[in-house]
C-alpha cells in the first residue's frame, strides 16, 4: 500500500509573513513559497495545499512551485459553507465547490478536502446538517466524475463544531 507522507501548508501558518489565517501579535518570517521550499528539506512525499493561501495563484504557478520542490499536491483544502438558508444560496455554494473540484483536478491532486458548514444563530443544527448532506451529495457526484475523492473531517473549531466537530457527526453526515 502506498501511503505518502504529506505536510499541510496550514501547519506553517504561524510562520507566514502574510496571508496567515490565525491571528498573531507579529507577522511571521516566511513567504508561502518559502514554506513549500522548507517542506522539501523534511523529505516528505507531497503537500496539502489550502485555497486560503493560494486562491490568487494560477494552477500553473502553484504546480510549478510544488513540483519544482519535488512535492506533488496530494490534496487541495477549501472552505465552502453548504449550510446556507435559501436554495439559491446553497446552489451558488455547490457551484463554488464544483469550481474548486475542477481546480483540484488541474493541480493533479487526488483528494479535495472541504470544510462544509458552520453554525448560524437561530437555525437548528439538524437543518444545517441536512443542507450540508444535500450539498455534499451533489459535490461528491462531481468529484467522482473528475476522479477525485471528496473528504471532510471533524474539526474542533467553534463555528464548525456543532455540525462536524466530532467523528460521530461526520459518520452521521
Amino acid at each position: 500500500m502506498n501511503n505518502p507522507i504529506t505536510l499541510f501548508d496550514y501547519n506553517a501558518d504561524w510562520a507566514l509573513k502574510e496571508r496567515y489565517l490565525d491571528p498573531k501579535p507579529v507577522p511571521g518570517y516566511m513567504t508561502r513559497e518559502e514554506v513549500i521550499e522548507s517542506y522539501r528539506a523534511l523529505d516528505v512525499n507531497g503537500v496539502e495545499i489550502r485555497e486560503d493561501y493560494w486562491g490568487d495563484c494560477t494552477t500553473k504557478y502553484l504546480r510549478s512551485i510544488t513540483w519544482e520542490q519535488g512535492l506533488p499536491i496530494n490534496s487541495y483544502v477549501f472552505t465552502v459553507d453548504l449550510s446556507l438558508p435559501g436554495a439559491e444560496l446553497r446552489q451558488q455554494a455547490v457551484d463554488r465547490v464544483y469550481h474548486l473540484l475542477d481546480r483540484t483536478a488541474e493541480l493533479g491532486a487526488r483528494i479535495a478536502m472541504i470544510f462544509p458548514g458552520e453554525i448560524k444563530p437561530g437555525l437548528e443544527v439538524k437543518q444545517l446538517r441536512d443542507w450540508v448532506i444535500e450539498g455534499l451529495s451533489k459535490c461528491a457526484d462531481h468529484a467522482r466524475k473528475s476522479g477525485l475523492v471528496l473528504a471532510f473531517e471533524n474539526i474542533d473549531y467553534p463555528p464548525w463544531r456543532p455540525i462536524h466537530g466530532t467523528a460521530e457527526q461526520c459518520v452521521e453526515i
